[in-house]
């Protein structure tokens, strides 16, 4: 965008730096916020524990990243890395039906994967 080149333009480096750690941190929080949605969402058709359900988010926010940069598809970044999650590190979490759920709702933003990658949203792991 042109802000982006602005900024990239008229900064000193070191504020540019400072720019960019903020810019980080936004969207980490993003991220979290995207994380917990996902949860709460899963939890409206599939009841879980609150320890389920905290230890969900917590391992969501361990191997999960945030998006590379801001965008409308921030959601689907979190849907496409939760797909990759191995089940042996959901199984000790989630019940069947819950877990059942989670996979279905993971594999339908499978296929977001590639626009994401080729839109430089999707973080490499």
């Amino acid at each position: 965008s042109i802000f982006s080149k602005v900024v990239h333009r008229t900064l000193m480096p070191e504020q540019r730096e400072e720019y960019e750690a903020a810019e980080a941190d936004r969207r980490k929080a993003r991220h979290a916020a995207k994380v917990r949605l996902f949860v709460a969402l899963l939890e409206q058709s599939c009841p879980m524990k609150a320890s389920q359900r905290d230890a969900l988010v917590d391992l969501l926010l361990k191997d999960t990243q945030p998006a590379l940069r801001n965008s409308e598809y921030d959601w689907y970044v979190v849907i496409v890395q939760a797909a990759k999650l191995p089940d042996a590190k959901l199984k000790p979490i989630l019940d069947r039906p819950p877990l059942a759920y989670f996979k279905k709702i993971t594999a339908g933003g499978r296929g977001m994967e590639g626009m994401l990658r080729q839109q430089g949203i999707l973080p490499r792991k």
